[in-house]
């Protein structure tokens, strides 16, 4: 076999094998629903301003959270401004995430809490909880959450769900720049591991 007849079988093997990676990837996407979710997290007491001030942080700045996930972790580790990556602690936001069709369910372990937009002195607030997703929901509330921690441990103590559904659907309309239709999610316990 020539040099050539031996580049041009490597090349038609190398375009088979993008063919099929191309299509395998098509139908993992195919399988899976996009769904944004509407959250609220907040804490029932501020951390003192000390707590600040021992991270060399700026008691003004605003409290941040987020979703426990790398995608945020990442974005938030490789922005110079948190606002771009966290959302203001008390405040409605939104989280955009896909789930496998024949699924309908989405699990999430903890959110982040920045105290005063300070990443080395997060604190991670259990979530642990399914969230059965509607069929047919493109917009999903969650609750709103309020921890309660101890101040001198920063151990939560114990965690509020609120259903604030008018707030939360204004807040949707609000954040999408549209009105939408906002669908109370059933969530459960997840199982202890």
């Amino acid at each position: 076999m020539t040099l050539i007849k031996k580049q041009l079988i490597a090349v038609a093997l190398a375009c088979l094998s993008l063919c099929a990676y191309a299509k395998e990837s098509k139908n993992k996407n195919a399988d899976m629903e996009p769904i944004t979710l509407l959250v609220k997290v907040s804490l029932a007491q501020k951390i003192d301003p000390f707590y600040a001030e021992t991270f060399e942080g700026d008691p003004l700045i605003e409290d941040w959270v987020y979703p426990d996930s790398l995608e945020f972790l990442f974005r938030l580790r490789g922005t110079k401004h948190l606002a771009k990556a966290c959302n203001k602690a008390g405040e409605f936001f939104l989280i955009s995430r896909a789930y496998p069709k024949n699924d309908g369910h989405l699990e999430y372990e903890s959110f982040n809490y920045l105290p005063y937009g300070i990443f080395d002195a997060h604190l991670t607030l259990p979530f642990a909880k399914e969230i059965t997703i509607p069929e047919g929901a493109r917009f999903v509330y969650i609750g709103s959450l309020v921890y309660d921690i101890d101040p001198k441990t920063f151990q939560v103590k114990s965690v509020k769900i609120l259903d604030e559904y008018e707030a939360a659907q204004a807040a949707a309309n609000k954040l999408c720049g549209k009105e939408v239709e906002l669908i109370r999610a059933p969530i459960k316990d997840l199982p202890a591991k």
